[in-house]
């Protein structure tokens, strides 16, 4: 099967940052999955635009938190 992406980067792109962009996507879903299934960003059952987006800030806020506890575990200082 042949897949192309469409894109707006510079035609001197280095190959890999293309693949990077190209494969980014299995990140964000992956992310948004967790985000969903795990910290409850489908939950909400408002009714206002205001407390929607107060849930979906909060949900980012625990996935930041998360992520950032999987790539620093101890909580050391990687600077």
């Amino acid at each position: 099967m042949f897949r192309s992406w469409i894109t707006d980067l510079p035609p001197d792109t280095p190959l890999s940052v293309l693949v990077k962009h190209a494969t980014s996507r299995w990140n964000i879903e992956t992310d948004y999955r967790e985000m969903e299934q795990t910290l409850g960003l489908g939950d909400y059952e408002g009714r206002t635009y205001c407390g929607l987006h107060h849930h979906a800030a909060l949900v980012s806020a625990a996935h930041l938190f998360c992520l950032e506890q999987h790539l620093n575990p101890k909580g050391r200082d990687t600077t």
